[in-house]
């Protein structure tokens, strides 16, 4: 809106400043005597914003022809204001749904696995893997046509869409790597959702300044699903395919740009009102 803003006041100024270039620019419609500097300022002001008073006029062919190439720069402004406002909020809410759909699947990454299980397969997540998919990606396009939404923000851990994803990122990666080979999900099962995360990170990496380089973050916690028998007792780093250290560089880096941390994903923090982590 900042933006828009300065935009509008910017436009106003430039033609109000062309106006005061000549003294007898613009003139009353009745008296035809030459408007004084609140009377440009004024017409300046109805001209972009195509209200057409009509009280003063342009004295010469020059001034109307530069009062409608105003007057139609001001239309164009003003309806690509709105026609912005409105994908944007509607982006801005798909993000938000995003984020509690996938707070409602669990807290950490052992938590969502803990929570697909139902007692033969993980069938509870692998269901949703459709819809799941269906949301990421028309995330990601609402990112990549409008990158304003990165910059919407939740105080909120439970559903801040960056903690959400990586949680649902690593979530992934142990199904994929760390759970037995009898029990673990096709990749048939997980292909859509994965290849849309993929996605995600890519158009993130395009529309924000996030960093590619740094530490990867430690391994997968599944400490609880080593508990409940889910995962292979040797298995207990991240594979060391390329692209899976970079995604989770760059998922630590958003974290940190975000304001969060990797603690955030696997020990959930608590916030003090002032929004301190403590």
């Amino acid at each position: 809106m900042i933006i828009i803003l300065l935009w509008v006041i910017c436009l106003w100024a430039s033609f109000f400043m062309l106006l005061l270039s000549q003294p007898d620019s613009i003139i009353s419609s009745s008296t035809k005597l030459p408007a004084d500097l609140w009377q440009k300022l004024y017409y300046a002001g109805f001209t972009i914003s195509t209200l057409g008073v009509g009280d003063y006029i342009s004295s010469n062919n020059w001034w109307r022809i530069l009062t409608d190439v105003y007057a139609f720069t001001g239309l164009v402004l003003i309806t690509m204001s709105i026609t912005y406002f409105v994908p944007v909020l509607s982006g801005v809410i798909l993000q938000r749904n995003l984020g509690i759909f996938l707070c409602s699947l669990g807290q950490t990454p052992q938590q969502v696995v803990l929570n697909s299980w139902d007692g033969k397969s993980f069938h509870r997540l692998t269901t949703q893997v459709s819809s799941l998919s269906n949301m990421l990606i028309m995330h990601s396009q609402n990112h990549k046509a409008y990158p304003i939404i990165h910059y919407f923000h939740t105080r909120k851990a439970r559903h801040a869409i960056i903690i959400r994803l990586t949680v649902l990122y690593e979530a992934l990666l142990i199904l994929q790597y760390f759970i037995k080979e009898e029990i673990r999900p096709s990749n048939n099962d997980l292909s859509s959702l994965v290849e849309a995360m993929e996605n995600y990170l890519e158009v993130i990496e395009e529309v924000s300044s996030v960093k590619k380089e740094g530490a990867a973050p430690d391994a997968p916690k599944i400490n609880e699903l080593q508990k409940a028998g889910f995962v292979d007792t040797h298995k207990v780093s991240v594979p060391h395919e390329d692209n899976i250290q970079k995604n989770r560089i760059v998922l630590k880096n958003l974290l940190v740009q975000d304001g969060w941390s990797w603690q955030d994903i696997y020990e959930p923090t608590v916030k003090k009102k002032a929004g301190l982590k403590v």
